[in-house]
C-alpha cells in the first residue's frame, strides 16, 4: 500500500513538472523594444544627419566643414514649418550640404546643448566650428530664399554661381545679438518663435 502511494505521489510530482515546463514553452514573448515602429520624432531626413553633436563635429574636422544645429521642439509651430518649406527646398539642401554637416537638436532632450548656446527661442540655426565655437545663428523661420541670404553671411554663398542666394530687395535680420528674439520679415508667413517652454504650444 506504502508503495503504490509513492509511486502516486512521484507520478503526481512528474506530471506537473511537464505541465509547468509545457506552460514555459509556450508562454507568448514580451514585445521587442527593437520591433516599435520608428516615430516621427526620431526619423531624420535630408538635409539633416543622424549623428549626436560629438559626431557631427569630428565629422566636420575631417569634412573640413561647419556643424549646423537646427534648434526645435515638438511645440514649435514655425519649426514645423521649415521642415516643411524651407528645408524641402533643393538648392537649401544643397548649400547645407556643401558647407556644412546638418543636424536636428531636440532643445528640450538635449538641454545642455541649448544651455551651452544660450538657446531660448525656437527655431533657432546655428552654425558653429568644429571645434564648436559659435559662427553665427538665425532665429525664427525663414523662406528657402531669405535663408540662403542670412546664412551666407556666416559661411559664404554656393560655389555655383547660378545658386547664389542673394536677391535684390531683400533685407535680413540681424542675428548674432538678437538669439532671444523672432526674426520678422514683412513677405514671410510665419509665427512668432517661442521663447520659454510652457509659452505658445501647440496642442
Amino acid at each position: 500500500m506504502k508503495t503504490r502511494c509513492l509511486i502516486a505521489v512521484a507520478f503526481g510530482m512528474l506530471l506537473g513538472v511537464v505541465t509547468a515546463c509545457e506552460k514555459q514553452a509556450t508562454a507568448p514573448e514580451g514585445p521587442n523594444p527593437s520591433d516599435k515602429p520608428e516615430t516621427a520624432a526620431h526619423k531624420v531626413e535630408l538635409p539633416f544627419q543622424n549623428l549626436s553633436f560629438e559626431a557631427a563635429c569630428k565629422k566636420a574636422k575631417a569634412e573640413n566643414k561647419a556643424v549646423f544645429l537646427d534648434f526645435y521642439t515638438v511645440w514649435c509651430g514655425p519649426c514645423k514649418q521649415l521642415d516643411k518649406t524651407t528645408f524641402k527646398d533643393k538648392k537649401v539642401q544643397a548649400w547645407l550640404a556643401e558647407k556644412t554637416i546638418a543636424i536636428k537638436v531636440d532643445a528640450e532632450k538635449h538641454k545642455d546643448i541649448a544651455k551651452r548656446y544660450h538657446v531660448s527661442a525656437y527655431p533657432t540655426l546655428l552654425f558653429v566650428k568644429a571645434d564648436g565655437t559659435e559662427i553665427g545663428r538665425n532665429t525664427g523661420y525663414a523662406s528657402a530664399e531669405r535663408f540662403l541670404t542670412q546664412s551666407a553671411k556666416h559661411l559664404g554663398p554656393a560655389t555655383a554661381e547660378d545658386d547664389e542666394p542673394a536677391t535684390a530687395g531683400e533685407h535680413p535680420a540681424a542675428d548674432a545679438d538678437n538669439s532671444e528674439k523672432p526674426a520678422t520679415d514683412a513677405g514671410d508667413t510665419k509665427e512668432e518663435p517661442a521663447t520659454a517652454p510652457d509659452q505658445n504650444r501647440e496642442r
